[in-house]
């Protein structure tokens, strides 16, 4: 979220220059949570700790997304994975599973 943006805008905004949504397909998203996220470095050194505060949302997306044009600069690659899978699994990162233990817990799974 960017100073003086109100949250409606920074969704939209991140939805579509992170996942490469249309503003329209953004209606109906549902917050799902507060999640605090603690690392002990940073992107700026790694003495630095860092604390995010995580405002992660569930959309029923009418088609899905594609993959080869979604961006790399936050990340290496992107998959597809099913709900209960990635709840569990020890090669996703402990803060994303959180997201799919809720998505199995709220019937969201796939």
């Amino acid at each position: 979220m960017r100073k003086n943006e109100p949250f409606a805008t920074c969704l939209r905004r991140v939805a579509m220059s992170e996942l490469k949504l249309q503003e329209r397909d953004v209606q109906g998203a549902q917050l799902m949570g507060v999640w605090d996220h603690f690392y002990e470095d940073s992107a700026y050194s790694p003495e630095v700790s860092t604390h995010y505060v995580n405002l992660p949302h569930v959309l029923q997306l009418k088609q899905p997304l594609e993959l080869d044009a979604l961006p790399t600069d936050q990340h290496s690659g992107w998959r597809w994975q099913d709900t209960q899978d990635a709840a569990v699994a020890d090669d996703v990162h402990p803060y994303v599973r959180v997201y799919g233990q809720w998505l199995v817990e709220n019937s969201y799974s796939t």
